[in-house]
């Protein structure tokens, strides 16, 4: 029992140095949605408030891009926008566009930072909304209104450099949550080195300090349960050794790498 709970702490003491309790993941993603509603950083506010020169490459990119929203999903993104922005109070929250009867969206007015963060967050809800809660793997739409919110979030940091330092400050309720989620299943055998790399390689720092505080948590119960068993002699050892593997196979390490 006393090696069980040295080498239990041990792994722990070296994944979070600075000690300290750690929340489940659920208590993790109801603190930062609550943190997230407190209000948005000043780098949010200078990106918001810094207009898109539509002429320049980079916002001809986003005039193609935003033209190329498929009808499917644009309609429920721009009304998801609106909705949000009014909520939140924000100025200019109205996005001049018109929907088809095909669902098609067109833009009367070309949207600015804020609008366009928006109508990002409504991706990234759309796809969190398809993500399978136990394994937490996303659908094929889901990974596609992914890719819809991860090409305008890159277009939008190229024509607005500091909505790219906002980004890396601060992440938005859906990211973050979402992070925390896809940190606690990442070591699970069902999420594949190929899905788990693709959840990391385009976070954000804050997003990745999401992501590795599920991660921890997920490890930390790992252990526990291999602590707990190996402590109780009448338990096989053979389920700590399983529960161990999940840790040390070639695939986790794969994982927790990137």
């Amino acid at each position: 029992d006393d090696r069980a709970g040295n080498a239990y702490y041990g792994v722990m003491d070296a994944l979070v140095p600075e000690g300290g309790p750690r929340q489940p993941s659920a208590a993790l993603e109801r603190g930062m949605r609550k943190t997230a509603r407190g209000g948005i950083s000043e780098l949010y506010d200078q990106a918001y408030d810094t207009p898109i020169n539509y002429a320049s490459p980079e916002g001809r990119k986003i005039e193609e891009l935003v033209k190329r929203l498929p009808s499917g999903t644009a309609a429920k993104a721009v009304r998801q926008a609106t909705d949000q922005m009014i909520y939140d109070g924000m100025p200019n929250a109205q996005i001049l566009a018109t929907v088809g009867d095909n669902g098609a969206v067109s833009f009367t007015q070309m949207p600015n930072v804020q609008q366009l963060d928006y109508i990002k967050r409504a991706y990234d809800d759309i796809a969190e909304d398809s993500r399978d809660p136990i394994t937490g793997a996303l659908t094929s739409e889901g990974r596609f209104a992914a890719k819809i919110a991860r090409d305008i979030r890159e277009a939008t940091k190229e024509a607005v450099p500091v909505y790219a330092e906002a980004l890396k400050s601060a992440a938005t309720d859906t990211r973050t949550r979402g992070a925390v989620r896809t940190g606690a299943t990442l070591l699970r055998p069902d999420t594949t080195v190929e899905s788990g790399i693709e959840a990391v390689q385009d976070a954000t720092p804050a997003e990745m300090k999401a992501l590795r505080s599920g991660l921890i948590n997920q490890i930390e119960h790992v252990t526990g349960n291999v602590r707990a068993v190996a402590s109780d002699q009448n338990v096989d050892a053979r389920e700590a050794l399983k529960l161990f593997s999940d840790l040390s196979s070639d695939n986790t390490k794969r994982k927790l790498q990137f």
